[in-house]
């Protein structure tokens, strides 16, 4: 059995001898396919060479599950409940994928959210989807489902040994507080389901596409043969790293603008492979946060977390106060970037002297630089700053005008106690109180992808004409989340969906999965 403790916050461990590293430090054999070796897929998702139609599997399974992530690993031990021979095929040397990191799962009317004082449910939840998801649809089928199966879900996670000590309010959560924490230092979730599991698993294997006969699947392909199966489960994670699908699916964002805020390999590259061979949905609506600065201590497109910009004056490319920047803590920020970026954040001196930037520890797996003050920021990277809002607004290239206007607009503001303009609490805050003003630009960072293969509420998936595709379920991000539209432009804690669709895909691949043809006879 597969021992993994991942951290919350920590990267996984990447032991190039293709080992593991259980929970005492010790490493765990590595489990591979009957060659031995790993495969390897390129850039359009296939292995350079077809596989003979008539070739004998390598080996045959009732569910095999393409991805070893959260979603991944709910729908394998969901299957292993119920009693099927199931195989997990994982691309990366190590199981956990994103959900290694999910640290908040959302989940309305909990046990914990009780002991707290905190009174909400199901159907709350749904009154609140529309608005906190920037228009999703709460009568959606897989919605409903959702929101009546997260407190289940994670109660499903605790009897594996999955821990919560405290619930936490969001903007992209609803109005109440629904954000169950995993403890500082604790194994994500999916570490307690990678050892749970007791299954077959094959790392460092690449499945290259998916095989199907008569309209159905029935099985995966690899550069070294292909797997037979009564059920695949694909939960291979999104495309938040992919810049060319990026570009041509989501509107309003430069290619140069792109910057990157998730786990290396979330390339979708087996979900593109399928577009046109399955119906996709809701691509438009990538997670994108717009809270941090471009790192200069990592290669290209990497993000630097800024916590502090709840409390600058934010403008956009007119040089014009261009929204709440209460929004840099929701994924509604993207809209204002839509409409009015790029966008700078302008700092007064006691903001600038405040503010701290933060490597993202999923976007360098070597441990990144940690956290820099403003002073070594600056050393590092391109900040703007000046006595006059004319000289700062030719150096950011906005109107000297409209930026000496929105700094003197922002701080009488101050005055009256209240934002007439966006509503930003300002009480929370002071004004700018230059001279000087300080810019830096911010950036646009992929983080969650929420569209991908459309499915039915069970997570099967749907071919272009919108009948389900025999043999083929979907979970994850790999399917944006819940498979429908009807997620909007996401929300936070948006993980514990992953563990719910990844049941949900379990119990319906292994209900259809017995058994595959190979083995029936």
């Amino acid at each position: 059995m597969l021992s993994l403790v991942l951290a919350c916050t920590a990267p996984p461990v990447n032991n190039h001898s293709g080992t593991t590293v259980d929970s005492a430090g010790e490493s765990a054999p590595r489990v591979t396919d009957d060659s031995g070796a790993d495969s390897a897929v390129d850039s359009a998702g296939h292995s350079g060479g077809d596989i003979a139609r008539d070739a004998e599997p390598l080996a045959s399974f009732d569910v095999v599950v393409v991805g070893a992530g959260g979603a991944g690993m709910a729908a394998a031990v969901t299957a292993q409940e119920l009693g099927v021979a199931v195989l997990v095929v994982e691309r990366e040397a190590e199981v956990g994928g994103a959900s290694a990191y999910g640290g908040e799962l959302w989940a309305p009317g909990t046990p914990l959210q009780a002991e707290m004082g905190i009174t909400d449910s199901a159907e709350q939840a749904l009154t609140e989807w529309s608005e906190f998801t920037g228009g999703g649809d709460a009568a959606d089928p897989a919605v409903v489902g959702y929101c009546e199966g997260a407190a289940a879900t994670l109660a499903w996670l605790e009897s594996y040994g999955a821990s919560f000590n405290g619930v936490a309010p969001s903007p992209d959560a609803g109005r109440t507080p629904r954000l169950h924490i995993v403890p500082m230092g604790s194994p994500a979730p999916v570490s307690a389901l990678a050892a749970a599991y007791s299954g077959e698993l094959w790392t460092g294997t690449a499945v290259t596409d998916l095989r199907f006969e008569a309209g159905a699947v029935v099985g995966v392909e690899l550069a070294t043969g292909w797997v037979e199966a009564g059920a695949v489960v694909v939960a291979s994670g999104g495309f938040a790293r992919n810049l060319e699908w990026l570009v041509e699916v989501v509107p309003g964002v430069a290619e140069a603008d792109w910057h990157y805020e998730t786990v290396h390999g979330m390339d979708g590259v087996l979900s593109r492979s399928l577009d046109g061979r399955v119906a996709m949905q809701n691509l438009e609506n990538m997670g994108v946060y717009v809270h941090g600065v471009h790192d200069p201590t990592l290669t290209s497109g990497e993000v630097m977390l800024a916590p502090n910009l709840t409390g600058t004056l934010i403008v956009g490319s007119s040089g014009e106060r261009a929204g709440n920047e209460h929004d840099t803590l929701s994924l509604a920020m993207r809209d204002t970037w839509v409409a009015s970026g790029p966008l700078w954040s302008v700092h007064g001196p006691a903001q600038w002297a405040d503010e701290q930037f933060a490597t993202m520890p999923f976007n360098d797996p070597g441990g990144g630089t940690g956290s820099l003050d403003a002073e070594a920021y600056a050393a590092l990277a391109e900040v703007y700053s000046a006595d006059d809002p004319g000289d700062l607004a030719a150096q950011i290239g906005v109107s000297g005008e409209a930026l000496a206007e929105a700094i003197t607009r922002y701080d009488a503001l101050f005055d009256t106690g209240q934002d007439d303009d966006f509503g930003k609490p300002l009480q929370e805050y002071s004004p700018l109180a230059g001279p000087p003003w300080t810019a830096v630009a911010l950036v646009p960072a992929a983080a969650k992808s929420f569209g991908g293969l459309a499915t039915l509420p069970d997570g099967q998936v749907l071919d272009p004409l919108g009948d389900p595709v025999p043999g083929l379920y979907g979970a994850g991000e790999a399917i944006g989340f819940l498979g429908t539209p009807a997620v909007g432009r996401g929300w936070s804690g948006s993980v514990s969906a992953v563990y719910y669709g990844g049941r949900v895909a379990g119990a319906a691949a292994a209900g259809r999965a017995s058994p595959p043809p190979s083995r029936s006879r």
